[in-house]
This record gives structure tokens, C-alpha cells and sequence, in this order.
């Protein structure tokens, strides 16, 4: 017989994922000392990589399969979009959109083949949001950016972060009461832990450094 998810999934999603969680914030040293306009540059370039392949995966790209699902899952998906703000900031930064569109993109994405696992991926890039607010804030006083000047992603929806993160929370725990499933809740925290774990691999400094491939088996 199917057992329920838990009643709190998010709570098992946070406690669950909490401390690959703090490894890639490690891996953001916006906040250390001697962390300069290039190695901001540096850190948006890989971000860019990521999200570039990403959000196709995930459905963002418009008229596919994908994208229909997405649509289905939460609301305003297509205002969601992280690559549009990267390729501001980038070329705010004074990239070019040649240079831009030739940046390394990650091929370590974590399998997004079901809706569930859809969602654990995206409860680490929508919840990211929350954090990005932060930084932000401390990229006016240490580097002089703000939103439309260099610092869009990390502003990400601006006024509006908290209320759609709040509207996607109550998407995945709709979707985790209503998906009933003795697995439902594994895969989600194991698609949460595989993307904290892609985005952790591309901006660790020796895979910046080497571009090198990397064991499928870490990604399990």
C-alpha cells in the first residue's frame, strides 16, 4: 500500500539538504575579504553556465514538453527566469553577447524526469532567491552594484521574492498532498540533493580551473 509523504515536506527538504545547502554558500564568497568586481564577474560567469543549461532542462524554454509541465506546476513559471538577469548583469559588467553566449555551461544537471523530481530541483533554485536578497544588499557598499546595475540576479524578484516563494511552496505541498506515492518524497529530496550538488561541483575552484569531467556516480 502507498504511504503518505510527509506532512511537512519542506521541513524534510531543508533538514535533508542542509548541508550541501552550506557548501555552496562556502562556494559564494561574496562576503570575504579581497572578493573584488572580478571575482564577482567569475562567480555570475558560472552561475551563467549553470542556469544555461538548467532552465531548458527544467521547462523554461518556451513550446516544448517541458515547458507545458512547468506551466501546469507553478505559477508565472516564465517570470522565473534566472538567464535573462545573468545576461544583464554580464553585459552590464561589459560582456559582450558573443563572449556571453561562448561561457562554459554545465553538464552535470540532476535527472528532472518527473514532476516530483522537478520539484526538488526547484526548491533549490527558487529558494535560492531568498538568499540572493542578502548578497545583494552587500554588493551596494562593496562593489557599488544595485538592480539594473550589475546586481539583477541577486536581487532576483525583488519586492516580490518572498510572495512567490511563498506561491511555490504551496505548489510543491499541494502537489506532495495530493501525489500520493511511497517514493514521492525520496525523489524529491534526492533531486534537491543532486542540484545543490551540480551547482556545488560547477563553482568548486577546480572544476573552474580544469573544465574536467566528473564521476556520473556522485550525481546518485
Amino acid at each position: 500500500m502507498n504511504q503518505p509523504v510527509s506532512a511537512d515536506i519542506l521541513l524534510v527538504l531543508r533538514t535533508e539538504t542542509r548541508d550541501w545547502h552550506s557548501q555552496v554558500e562556502k562556494l559564494v564568497p561574496i562576503f570575504e575579504a579581497g572578493f573584488d568586481i572580478a571575482s564577482y564577474q567569475r562567480l555570475l560567469e558560472r552561475f551563467y553556465g549553470f542556469y544555461a543549461a538548467f532552465e531548458p532542462a527544467a521547462g523554461f524554454e518556451p513550446d516544448t514538453v517541458q515547458s507545458l509541465q512547468l506551466r501546469q506546476m507553478i505559477p508565472n513559471c516564465q517570470e522565473r527566469r534566472k538567464l535573462p538577469m545573468l545576461k544583464d548583469d554580464l553585459r552590464w559588467l561589459g560582456l559582450g553577447s558573443r563572449a556571453v553566449a561562448q561561457l562554459p555551461v554545465c553538464s552535470m544537471l540532476p535527472e528532472l524526469s518527473s514532476a516530483a523530481a522537478l520539484f526538488g530541483a526547484l526548491y533549490v533554485t527558487e529558494g535560492s532567491t531568498l538568499g540572493g536578497q542578502v548578497i545583494c544588499r552587500q554588493l551596494s557598499p562593496s562593489l557599488h552594484l544595485s538592480p539594473g546595475r550589475g546586481a539583477s540576479f541577486f536581487n532576483g524578484y525583488g519586492v516580490e521574492t518572498g510572495s512567490r516563494w511563498k506561491a511555490f511552496t504551496s505548489a510543491l505541498c499541494q502537489f506532495a498532498a495530493v501525489s500520493r506515492g511511497a517514493d514521492l518524497e525520496t525523489v524529491m529530496v534526492d533531486s534537491a540533493i543532486a542540484t545543490f550538488k551540480s551547482i556545488a561541483l560547477w563553482l568548486s575552484p577546480d572544476q573552474v580551473t580544469k573544465e574536467a569531467p566528473v564521476d556520473a556516480s556522485i550525481m546518485a
